[in-house]
């Protein structure tokens, strides 16, 4: 399949969470070329498109995982016709076992090739592996710096336990799929409702007070945002504080009420 017979120069990588150093690759290149894999990710499939203006072409990695080096610039000539530049990170890998590298690229492809060198930020290369292991910490705050903007998550609204409006605070419970999730605990968090960004807290983990399933839930503070139904956003602004089981709901309620104002002064 030809992609386009217009696209001169070609950016290649995962792009996973399009980050600040995936965008020193694009500004260079007509198109993306985005090798995707199965879950775990900052900006699941098609949503990378969400942070770029570029075309977004993607390569599903067990279809190409079987390539020799040469075989992938061949696709890649296939599918891009006229392609004149090749932009690849420094530590760029391709072909079957990762077999080729950048300079291996340069050698196999008779166009130019543009390798960027490592991006840092306060002493910290920038990856994506890099800003997920941040997120697993709860070190939100970093993760956004790497990021250049604040994680977010998208989920499609479920019934939750019932326990939140009767005896705690009202919340929109989320099925979210495919997204590497921050640590278990608490955030101070903005939710888009019905095409809005809203000042929010935010809970995900197991629910270890009550039935101890996991859930992924947002409290809209300040606003009234009445039934909810389909897809929620939720971006990560702070890390309040970790999971927790309490001995009663009444401790529940009194905690969510202070992580409430907490959240409050860092959103409103």
């Amino acid at each position: 399949m030809k992609y386009n017979n217009q696209i001169i120069s070609i950016a290649i990588g995962s792009f996973d969470g399009i980050h600040i150093a995936h965008q020193t690759l694009i500004d260079k290149a007509d198109a993306l070329v985005i090798i995707e894999r199965d879950g775990g990710y900052l900006t699941p499939g098609y949503k990378r498109a969400n942070f770029t203006s570029k075309m977004c072409c993607f390569y599903h990695f067990d279809v190409i995982k079987s390539l020799t080096p040469e075989a992938f610039i061949e696709k890649l000539q296939i599918d891009f016709p006229r392609l004149e530049t090749i932009v690849v990170g420094y530590d760029f890998a391709f072909g079957k076992e990762k077999a080729g590298n950048a300079e291996l690229l340069q050698v196999l492809f008779d166009g130019k090739v543009e390798i960027i060198s490592e991006v840092s930020i306060e002493g910290i290369s920038v990856h994506s592996r890099t800003i997920k292991a941040y997120l697993r910490e709860g070190n939100v705050a970093m993760a956004n710096k790497l990021l250049g903007r604040s994680y977010s998550i998208e989920g499609e609204v479920v019934s939750g336990q019932g326990l939140g409006k009767k005896e705690l605070v009202p919340t929109l419970n989320l099925n979210v799929k495919a997204y590497q999730l921050p640590l278990e605990g608490v955030y101070a968090t903005r939710t888009k409702v019905k095409g809005e960004w809203l000042p929010s807290v935010s809970f995900l983990g197991h629910r270890v007070t009550t039935d101890d399933s996991f859930a992924v839930e947002t409290h809209i503070l300040e606003h009234d945002i009445g039934e909810v139904r389909g897809k929620v956003e939720i971006e990560f602004l702070d890390f309040i504080r970790p999971n927790q089981k309490f001995e009663s709901l009444d401790a529940l309620k009194e905690q969510i009420l202070n992580d409430i104002e907490k959240a409050r002064e860092i959103v409103c």
